[in-house]
């Protein structure tokens, strides 16, 4: 699973599915859906697929639903990577949803 805000998906009741595309191809078409890494926690192996992984991930999904921004949308791939290898993350005491991001 390939968990991200680009696979939630909203319906007209309101109700969040997620769907996963990664790795899909139509009549076995090149591949061109890859998974984000942007959100992802990169001190987890990048080519496996863990529920660690999505878990720290979903924390990002929901940091974004709330602020309208990615953690740390004002800095390089690098960067943030730098940033989440420490287990420093964006400052979330003013979130209504900080107990379930920093949960995750």
């Amino acid at each position: 699973v390939d968990i991200s805000a680009y696979n939630a998906l909203l319906n007209w009741d309101e109700n969040v599915k997620l769907s996963d595309f990664t790795r899909s191809s139509i009549n076995k078409s090149t591949l061109t859906v890859l998974p984000s890494r942007k959100s992802q926690n990169p001190n987890l192996p990048k080519n496996e697929s863990l529920v660690q992984s999505e878990i720290f991930t979903l924390s990002s999904i929901l940091y974004k639903v709330e602020t309208t921004r990615q953690p740390y949308y004002d800095k390089s791939k690098s960067e943030l990577e730098k940033h989440f290898s420490r287990g420093d993350f964006p400052d979330t005491s003013a979130l209504v949803l900080r107990e379930i991001i920093t949960g995750c």
